[in-house]
């Protein structure tokens, strides 16, 4: 199997030096392993880049999102009427602020979740609770974002399990999958939700009759910041953190997320988690 490793060395001279290793491990026709193949370079420079780089973006992710809530709150009530009744085309403008300024938002949380994740500051608390429940409210939460794109939503097999999981963060990994799934899905497609069990594990899936995903392109789909269209004419607006997060966040519950795609036909974004109570046996056969 391929392995990839950072770790710190101390120099000949004293100071620290930031490491990275890959490789892969050589074995003969027996399974018995040979050695190792692979190389290592010193990661020190590009290290202290992406550390300031995070610095940075967690600073002015702070200082953006309290004005920024202020803004959102005040556009809300004078959108509502608050002041009183407006102009049609004064309200159709306000809700254009409005979406706009809550799309920011969401891209500052995103920013935030993902700085955390990576700082290992995110806190993650598991409860043990019925797993349907859970998949009713994404769905509900999700609707009027599924509504915009004349999307359906649908629940499909549901396996009545329970799972040990921070419902807030496994909400947040639903609606990346949904929205996902909406935005990438043609007028009148429906989206079914489903959570089928095997094996201690329960295999939670958004699957789409959308566009789908190329081929080329699926490998570096769960990247930070990676879009399948990243031209600047793309139709559809996003961090391309949220796919990143859900791969965070699933291994911090104790599972793994994945997807299968074909271009054109449409995708099955997952996240696998194990069932609360499952044999210890079958909690080793994630496969």
């Amino acid at each position: 199997p391929n392995f990839e490793l950072s770790y710190r060395l101390i120099h000949a001279n004293g100071h620290q030096v930031q490491v990275r290793e890959k490789g892969r491990g050589e074995f003969d026709k027996d399974g018995q392993l040979l050695g190792f193949d692979g190389f290592i370079w010193d990661a020190t420079e590009q290290a202290r880049v992406e550390q300031m780089k995070s610095q940075f973006v967690s600073t002015v992710s702070h200082e953006l999102r309290t004005p920024l809530t202020a803004i959102i709150g005040s556009l809300k009530l004078i959108h509502g009427g608050a002041l009183g009744q407006l102009p049609d085309s004064m309200q159709s403008l306000l809700g254009v602020a409005v979406q706009n300024s809550e799309t920011l938002h969401r891209l500052i949380n995103d920013l935030l979740d993902m700085d955390k994740l990576t700082a290992g500051k995110l806190q993650i608390e598991l409860v043990r609770q019925p797993l349907e429940p859970l998949l009713q409210q994404a769905l509900q939460l999700n609707q009027s974002y599924a509504a915009q794109y004349d999307v359906r939503q649908q629940l499909g097999q549901v396996d009545a399990v329970e799972v040990d999981v921070d419902a807030q963060r496994l909400g947040q990994v639903l609606a990346n999958y949904l929205s996902n799934a909406a935005k990438f899905s043609n007028a009148g497609d429906a989206i079914t939700l489903s959570a089928v069990a095997d094996n201690g594990w329960v295999e939670i899936s958004v699957e789409d009759r959308g566009i789908g995903i190329p081929e080329q392109e699926q490998p570096r789909i769960f990247d930070k910041f990676f879009q399948v269209d990243s031209s600047n004419t793309r139709k559809h607006a996003g961090s391309g953190l949220g796919l990143a997060i859900s791969r965070e966040l699933a291994r911090r519950m104790g599972g793994e997320v994945g997807f299968a795609s074909t271009a054109g036909v449409g995708s099955r974004f997952w996240i696998r988690l194990p069932v609360a109570n499952a044999r210890a046996d079958d909690l080793r056969q994630l496969h």
